[in-house]
């Protein structure tokens, strides 16, 4: 075997490659996480372990520590998997790859292999052949996914041409391979799965190797990856002026975008009525909220700034705010940290009292990062009980939850001298949270380091086991994954369950019946959600919340330190089509609310966050979403600064975002899907124990969410559903095929949404928003019709006075491409792993989008390029073509000025 010259490359990104990696003829790209991608035939090779009953897949990682042909697999915190890749050349063109492997731990694993991601369409009509058997792929998807299964010494898959799409793996020993087509899950790819020979469950130190040559029709070339670094000498990236303020009355002051009245509360409390929210005394008419949340010092500002952030956030088009990791600053002395901090408390009064004046509603969490002495609970211990562990210990712990009441009774019972009353009696802070992301199913780990876990669990047990002789053999022991199939963790999933129920009815009381506080109350907003947990969902709270993100990072070495990694990929381009669990968590009598979300940065496709987040919201109907977060500090509220991971502070496109959803979600500008599917908990299932594991309340068919309403009911469906299953029949195979067919046959997104897995696309079609999400060509919709030109981005128009586009006297048009910080630097260029944030100034990235509008006497519009303020600068060249307008958007129009909104008038 000859050694195969690897080609090292340090990029600056071209325009071709910013946001899609440069496909040269015969290419493959070695990454830093153990992946091989084959740009020309658009696969991806990773190593991949699936583990927990299927319910866990996890992709290898980049190994900073390893070098770059080294990578980690990760399937939690204890359990991981190290790997080497070697690559050297073959004959005739071909690559050979060996993936080395060693367990650290004793790990259960359904599949460990070599993963190969093919797209559909480059195979559709071809064939495959492994060894002497031959098969066809066939273009409708078939009831049975498995293609091939079995051992062989070569595998071949090819496309209808053989020189447009060819893969051939050789093998020197017979492998086991497995192809799965995954159309039957929504999925537009094949899967070829390349195993190792392995003993399950793997041991420590257990090492087990898989080699394989590769060929494609043109002989490979290899590239190792180097770090990326943008740069304003880049011809494809421009400088973007960003400005924290909106010019009052500009097409950016969204203040007026839906009806709103000051103070918030002047209509009387806010009411949870079946699934929506309404005012006191507006009752029959639903109520939405869209919000930000402020953490930390942004929480504590002085007057003044107070006073401009509020008038901000109106003209921004906020109507609510979450309060946020506020807890720990508010408190003072080492004894309990119940105490108010005379200073802060002050501040935090002032910022709520210009929020309330400028018609902001409010919702907080009653604990949320508070440092609270281990002394202070009774334990001899030095330090403070670390975040999590104390959300834990509410739940078992006396002392514990007596600190939650004293904070919660110091912080409800304070007078606010700017408004007079106490926050127990303000209206305007409409919702509580009891306990922020603190579902005991997070946290198994960490429990067991709490003795007082273990003590109540065997309690728990016992009483059950004397009571019912099934639980006989449940070991008292706490359970080594939440995911587990398996009795013992079914068990201790009912447990955890009884035990956060009623430490949230002891919580909800306290709120109730003694400090007089009429504020809606939920809890258990993020992560690990059981079916067992929908019964207090029902019975407890008063609306449902939750929280998702796309592109959270992770941490590589150290929490919230560099490196971290986030996915970087379409959204769009996977089965549920962008979509996430959290749509299954809302019940069907309840409001339900998002208090985080994000399409984090620097993630290169969060332009397409608020398109993706508003049309959800929209179609689901739910109450109210919070931006995960404005900021995290008060400078960046008042000083331009560089992007984060989430605020939107600092983040030209997720504030460009933020207007969509003001516009789809807000003001409706999607109507509600006509149609519901409700998953039915009977109450008996889930509150007594079936001798096996408890499933998570999402089932795998969850995106069809883009076409019914989605929602859970206790024992049976309201009775305005359209279809419904219940548990545990709904989530069998065939129950996944009948929901699939119930809603086939409706329009996706009931005909004003439509996504293309394929391509990575989303189309809006509504009367006063249109357009969507590319990272190439055409979306047409009635109105307008945007051809993106080189660079993925969302564009978009809406109407700002509540008009049609075709006939709207004033219009926005927003065009985001990317944008990222001055010297920002990356480990790879897909820019999965962030090495350096760089600095300011903001880059955008130059693309261009023809732009054709269809509007009733187009001779009368004129169109501006508008700076980051809302303020008109120049007028835009416009053409009339047959009857439409056309005109070109372009990031880079004017030097060292990026343009990402226009302004469209219609003369009087």
């Amino acid at each position: 075997m000859k050694t195969l010259n690897i080609k090292r490359r340090a990029f600056t990104l071209l325009a071709a490659t910013a946001l899609t990696p440069m496909a040269y003829s015969g290419e493959a790209i070695l990454s830093s996480d153990g992946s091989i991608g084959i740009e020309t035939l658009g696969v991806t090779l990773s190593p991949v372990i699936h583990a927990f009953n299927w319910s866990s897949t996890k992709k290898g990682e980049i190994d900073p520590a390893a070098g770059s042909d080294a990578f980690t697999i990760k399937i939690d915190e204890q359990n991981r998997v190290n790997g080497t890749r070697i690559v050297s050349a073959a004959q005739d063109g071909a690559m050979q790859t060996t993936y080395s492997f060693v367990s650290h731990a004793d790990i259960a694993v359904d599949s460990l292999c070599v993963t190969a991601e093919i797209p559909l369409h480059q195979v559709m009509g071809g064939t495959w052949k492994s060894d002497s058997a031959l098969g066809g792929y066939p273009v409708e998807k078939q009831e049975e996914p498995m293609v091939f299964s079995g051992n062989t010494k070569g595998f071949i898959i090819q496309g209808t041409d053989s020189k447009k799409f060819k893969l051939e793996f050789a093998f020197d020993k017979p492998t086991y391979v497995l192809l799965q087509d995954n159309r039957k899950w929504g999925s537009d790819q094949l899967t070829l799965r390349i195993s190792p020979s392995y003993t399950n469950p793997l041991k420590p130190d257990m090492a087990f190797a898989v080699s394989f040559s590769i060929k494609t029709a043109e002989a490979l070339t290899v590239f190792k990856d180097l770090p990326v670094t943008l740069t304003a000498d880049d011809p494809n990236w421009i400088p973007l002026k960003q400005e924290l303020d909106i010019l009052p009355g500009s097409p950016l002051d969204f203040s007026n975008l839906v009806e709103w009245h000051k103070p918030a509360g002047k209509l009387g409390a806010v009411n949870a009525v079946g699934s929506h929210f309404e005012f006191e005394d507006l009752p029959g008419v639903a109520q939405r909220f869209y919000g930000v949340n402020l953490c930390f010092s942004a929480n504590y500002l002085t007057p003044q700034e107070a006073a401009k952030l509020a008038v901000r956030f109106r003209r921004i088009g906020y109507n609510a705010v979450r309060i946020h990791h506020y807890d720990n600053t508010l408190v003072e002395g080492s004894a309990d940290k119940t105490t108010l901090n005379p200073d802060r408390i002050n501040q935090l009064d002032a910022l709520m009292a210009q929020f309330i004046a400028n018609g902001i509603y409010v919702t907080t969490d009653l604990f949320v990062s508070r440092s609270i002495p281990w002394r202070s609970i009774g334990v001899d211990r030095e330090g403070y009980i670390p975040m999590d562990e104390f959300k834990l210990l509410c739940a078992v712990n006396k002392q514990a939850m007596e600190n939650w009441k004293a904070f919660t009774r110091a912080f409800l019972s304070h007078v606010n001298p700017y408004t007079g009353r106490s926050y127990a009696a303000e209206p305007a802070l409409a919702w509580l949270a009891l306990v922020n992301e603190g579902n005991l199913g997070n946290f198994l780990n960490q429990q067991k380091n709490l003795p007082d876990y273990a003590v109540k669990w065997k309690e728990w047990l016992t009483a059950k086991k004397t009571a019912d002789p099934a639980y006989a053999d449940i070991p008292d022991s706490i359970p080594g994954s939440i995911y587990e199939g398996t009795a013992h963790t079914g068990a201790y999933v009912q447990f955890l369950s009884e035990i956060e129920a009623k430490m949230a009815c002891e919580m909800k009381d306290f709120i109730r019946n003694e400090l007089h506080c009429k504020a809606l109350i939920t809890n258990s907003n993020g992560w690990t959600h059981k079916i067992s947990d929908q019964i207090t969902h029902h019975d407890v709270y008063d609306y449902v919340d939750d929280h998702f993100y796309i592109d959270h990072p992770r941490f590589l070495e150290n929490p919230w330190s560099l490196p971290s990694q986030c996915p970087n990929t379409n959204p769009f381009k996977n089965e549920d089509r962008g979509m996430l669990g959290c749509t299954f968590n809302r019940m069907a009598d309840k409001p339900f609310t998002i208090s985080e979300f994000n399409f984090s940065a620097p993630g290169r496709y969060r332009g397409v966050g608020g398109i993706a987040t508003g049309a959800i919201a929209a179609l689901q109907d739910w109450g109210v979403l919070w931006r995960f977060a404005y900021s995290h500090n008060s400078e960046s509220m008042f000083t331009p600064s560089k992007i984060g991971y989430f605020n939107v502070s600092e983040d030209p496109v997720m504030l460009a975002a933020e207007r969509a959803a003001f516009c789809l979600f807000l003001r409706g500008d999607i109507t509600p899907l006509a149609k519901s599917f409700t998953l039915v908990i009977p109450r008996k299932e889930a509150t007594s124990w079936q001798g096996k594991g408890m499933p998570g309340v999402t089932p795998s068919w969850r995106d069809v969410a883009w076409k019914a309403k989605v929602q859970v009911a206790i024992d049976q469906a309201p009775a305005d559903s359209t279809w419904s299953l219940s548990f545990p029949e709904a989530y069998t195979a065939e129950a996944k095929e009948k929901a699939r067919n119930w809603v086939n046959a409706e329009p996706f997104g009931g005909g004003a949404v439509k996504i293309d897995s394929t391509e990575g696309s989303l189309v809006l079609d509504t009367p006063c928003t249109a357009g969507g999400f590319a990272e190439r060509g055409t979306i047409s919709t009635k109105v307008m019709t945007v051809d993106i030109l080189d660079v993925p981005a969302a564009v978009w128009v809406s109407s700002l006075d509540g008009s049609p586009c075709k006939t709207s006297s004033r219009m926005l048009l927003s065009h985001v491409t990317d944008v990222q910080n001055t010297g920002i630097k990356y480990a790879e260029r897909s820019r999965r792993t962030l090495l350096d944030w760089g600095r300011m100034p903001h880059l955008a990235e130059r693309g261009r989008a023809q732009i054709s509008l269809r509007l009733d006497n187009p001779d009368a519009i004129s169109v501006y390029r508008l700076s980051c303020s809302g303020e008109r600068q120049d007028q835009v060249e416009t053409k009339i073509v047959v009857g439409a307008l056309t005109f070109t958007a372009n990031t880079g129009l004017v030097k060292d000025d990026a343009t990402l909104f226009y302004e469209i008038v219609r003369k009087k």
